[in-house]
């Protein structure tokens, strides 16, 4: 058996790594922890999850983005376009216009964030309510099946975007390649995908943009 002291060593060289493979794990502050330990790895880094599971087998129970290590079982739901009722319906174009504020493009298993432009098309103020940003569901962009997203916590801090009638703003929009297939692999593959982004506004039921243009390039 794994002890506290053995797994807190590496924990705290894995937090000091600039390339930031851990996204949730025991502090290593702590004077003690028992096992198994959670620890959470950013969907890139499986070369981690395989070293830690060699050393530490069973003591530690390890997901890498949004799958459990090594079986890859889907750990929790990533953004989806549902409501309590069901699927959440598509923008009104009619409503507001949207579009990507440049091309978009993402390495395979990690996230960035791009710009959601919004265009108020009515003739009343728009305002959208979010976290620090929106999360964006990356999918097939054929069939609009979602494939991938952000798979970690969402802080609750609400903002509240207003764009008045006829003008556009832009909007913090997070893209995480996260898979949520387990047969794609810990990570959405490079490729061309496509997003789509739940938006939840203060007056009227909440709606998914279109699906606009990702490409995923190789890690």
């Amino acid at each position: 058996m794994a002890t506290w002291s053995e797994v807190r060593a590496v924990l705290s060289r894995l937090r000091d790594d600039d390339s930031h493979p851990l996204t949730q794990f025991p502090h290593p502050g702590s004077d003690s922890q028992r096992p198994p330990f959670q620890i959470s790895l950013a969907a890139w880094a499986v070369d981690v999850a395989e070293d830690l599971n060699r050393r530490f087998g069973s003591d530690v129970a390890l997901t890498v983005g949004a799958l459990t290590y090594p079986d890859r079982v889907l750990d929790r739901p990533g953004p989806g376009g549902r409501s309590a009722a069901g699927i959440v319906p598509d923008l009104d174009p009619a409503r507001a216009r949207v579009a990507l504020d440049g091309p978009l493009s993402v390495r395979s298993g990690h996230s960035l964030i791009h710009g959601l432009l919004v265009t108020n098309q009515a003739t009343e103020d728009l305002a959208i309510i979010s976290g620090r940003t929106l999360i964006a569901s990356v999918v097939d962009p054929d069939s609009g099946v979602i494939v991938g997203g952000y798979s970690g916590f969402i802080a609750a801090v609400l903002v509240r975007h207003v764009v008045p009638p006829g003008e556009t703003t832009r909007i913090p929009l997070l893209v995480a390649t996260d898979s949520l297939v387990p047969e794609l692999g810990y990570a959405v593959p490079p490729g061309v995908w496509g997003i789509r982004a739940t938006m939840h506004f203060e007056a009227g039921p909440a709606a998914r943009s279109p699906i606009l243009p990702l490409t995923i390039t190789s890690s």
